[in-house]
């Protein structure tokens, strides 16, 4: 038996008490434009940390002599997946902005951390800290929520989905340039500007939200995720004491999962887990954060390569820029398009034609990308088109999934549940696949220290993610829920979906 304990009536009433609008509800429009556009542009830097750094994953393995340099992305998606669920409770209880400005100032810190790293080690430290500051993302949407007028809070949502759309698009190219012209050390150089001037006019100029909600922050449980999956990703990435760690990994989460039951208010709730809406749905998600990761963390790698003279398999040897332009462009504009028709196709037909036409994109992208047919422009723009069409589905369609299936009082834990899943694979799946790519190292470019590499790694990889996604597809097209047009959430109030709070 699980002393997970349910929230009470008189619980569940004190917290929608707290969270009802402060007087600040009554901001003027132009004060509530105001808050809307500077938490927009500080909100662009927690996808800036990646879509920006993505391109240089070349440069950084050639300036540090390393292969395995997806590690960089990985240990990002780690560090959030472990400290958003415990920065967002600590945000309620102590205030939104005092985390928002928190998580700026962990990517400013490590923004020097990685611009002055020394070794490669150093620079790792450097974005484990950055990491910290992918909560700045999701609290967000909460400020907005508590210091907007109700009329304007669906406006401030749209304009930090729009913000975020605009990122995708300018973050790869912003980046690419500065790369080509500067070096990849200036992507942090302007990670640091950016973000320190941004959280200055957020300190000045938006207000702090007076709502409050008491939480039990699971701490313990926090850091036996991130020891257990730390271990593993070790394990994955180094040779030294690899089967001690992976050992010691599996040991570590089989402690976490005991520690979970036995809290009152979880990091992961296994009790919400047990319902098969949910974990099916979370267990796609798992599935298909790899595909997103390695979007991010190989892709790069394998178009920016070159491989050494005389090889049968010849990378594309693209600038920063040109990976950008080709890949990152089209990228960006489908995903900003699709996503909002998935949203309405979920709204007319239900969740689960879009997810399971989300994961259909990416298998077949993966399937170009495992063809070796992938060497000209053409076939880089129709993978990006691809890629970005999958992710615009994905994330509009698995929200609605989940939405419909959690109780309305767990739609928090259900939100971080999800974002756990997608962090923690695509962090592992990173590091699986760097050892992949180790493997396929032929040599180092004389005059670039570029890393040459068989393109079959690459292939074999996305082989592998083909294949997670078919498993993926085939799983939303057996799903029983999802079929029914979208609610909004009012088909979670049903009773048998509600039990699951009181549930032991």
């Amino acid at each position: 038996m699980t002393t997970e304990s349910a929230p009470t009536d008189r619980a569940i009433a004190d917290a929608r008490q707290e969270q009802e609008p402060a007087p600040s509800a009554e901001l003027s429009s132009r004060r509530s434009i105001v808050i809307v556009v500077l938490l927009v542009l500080l909100a662009e830097v927690f996808a800036f940390e990646f879509n920006m750094v993505a391109p240089a994953l070349p440069n950084i393995a050639a300036h540090y002599g390393v292969t395995s340099v997806s590690i960089v992305f990985a240990l990002g998606l780690l560090v959030g997946a472990v400290v958003v669920p415990v920065f967002a409770k600590l945000g309620d209880r102590y205030g939104k902005k005092k985390i928002l400005l928190t998580a700026s100032v962990a990517v400013a810190v490590g923004a020097v951390i990685c611009i002055f790293a020394p070794t490669f080690e150093v620079l790792l430290l450097g974005r484990t800290v950055q990491g910290i500051g992918m909560i700045g993302s999701v609290i967000t949407y909460g400020l907005i929520r508590d210091l907007l007028p109700p009329r304007f809070v669906p406006i401030g949502i749209g304009g930090i989905g729009l913000g975020f759309g605009v990122s995708g698009l300018l973050g790869p190219l912003l980046g690419g340039w500065l790369i080509d012209n500067s070096g990849w050390q200036a992507t942090f150089v302007f990670l640091l500007v950016y973000v320190a001037v941004t959280a200055l006019l957020v300190a000045l100029f938006v207000p702090e939200t007076t709502v409050r909600t008491r939480h039990r922050v699971d701490y313990t449980g926090a850091a036996l995720l991130g020891v257990g999956v730390g271990l593993l990703m070790y394990a994955a990435t180094f040779d030294s004491h690899r089967w001690a760690a992976a050992v010691v990994g599996v040991l570590v989460l089989g402690v976490f999962y005991v520690v979970e039951r036995r809290t009152a208010e979880p990091l992961i709730s296994f009790r919400l887990l047990a319902h098969p809406p949910v974990w099916t749905t979370l267990a796609v998600c798992a599935l298909l954060g790899a595909a997103v990761a390695a979007g991010n963390g190989i892709l790069p790698q394998m178009l920016r390569a070159t491989s050494e003279p005389g090889s049968d398999a010849m990378g594309m040897g693209l600038t920063a820029l040109k990976y950008a332009l080709y890949l990152g462009v089209p990228f960006g504009l489908t995903g900003a398009l699709t996503g909002p028709l998935a949203g309405w196709c979920s709204r007319r037909w239900g969740p689960r034609l879009p997810f399971a036409l989300g994961g259909v994109s990416w298998l077949l992208a993966c399937l170009l990308l495992a063809s070796g047919i992938v060497d000209n422009v053409a076939a880089v723009v129709a993978v990006g088109l691809l890629l970005g069409a999958g992710q615009g589905c994905y994330y509009a369609s698995s929200g609605n999934m989940l939405i419909e299936a959690v109780p309305a009082t767990s739609q928090g834990i259900g939100a971080s549940m999800k974002f756990q899943a997608e962090q923690l694979s695509g962090s592992l799946s990173l590091a699986v696949f760097g050892l992949i790519l180790t493997s396929s190292v032929q040599g180092v470019d004389p005059k670039t220290s570029m890393v040459w590499y068989d393109m079959d790694g690459f292939r074999i990889i996305y082989l592998i993610l083909a294949l997670v996604c078919l498993v993926g597809v085939v799983s939303v097209l057996r799903m029983k829920h999802g079929r029914a047009p979208a609610t909004g959430g009012t088909v979670s109030d049903r009773p048998e979906i509600v039990a699951l709070e009181s549930s032991h």
